[in-house]
């Protein structure tokens, strides 16, 4: 952590960002080019996409399950 001086109230606020967009320099070529930027853009989408997906489809089978069996019980 930086030493600060008495002069540096209140402190700045520093965003968090992406670490492949960690880079602030335009190269038109390599990993931060705005086509390598767009396909990780898009292969973290359909992977975080993904990952819900595998939690929330079992959980919904779980509610329609709990709301079938509280039917049955009830119609008992």
């Amino acid at each position: 952590m930086k030493h600060t001086e008495e002069w540096d109230w209140p402190p700045t606020r520093r965003r968090s960002r992406r670490f492949y967009r960690t880079i602030d320099y335009y190269q038109p070529s390599g990993w931060s080019s705005p086509g390598v930027r767009k396909a990780v853009d898009i292969y973290w989408g359909v992977t975080v996409f993904t990952i819900k997906a595998l939690i929330a489809i079992p959980l919904a089978l779980m509610v329609v399950g709990a709301v079938w069996m509280l039917w049955t019980l009830i119609r008992l």
